[in-house]
């Protein structure tokens, strides 16, 4: 295996000068399978449509919030 240095702040231009040789380089598509950087946000992102019964679901919550909790029980 090889070692690369690890630029640091006096080597500054180091860094500018590998980002923009990686920038430049076409080859550094997504052909290396490579896992996203720790730095990456990237979302899938959805749009569905429905029909949605506000009042009923704003009704049954009031009526929820009004049950006592000393009905239920839960298991630990």
């Amino acid at each position: 295996s090889r070692s690369f240095p690890i630029c640091g702040l006096p080597r500054i231009d180091c860094i500018e000068r590998s980002k923009n040789d990686y920038l430049l380089d076409s080859s550094n598509t997504t052909d290396c399978n490579c896992l996203p950087s720790c730095t990456s946000l990237k979302y899938e992102v959805e749009i569905s449509q429905s029909n949605w019964a506000w009042r009923e679901s704003f009704m049954l919550r009031k009526t929820l919030e009004n049950i006592s909790s000393d009905i239920f029980s839960s298991f630990e």
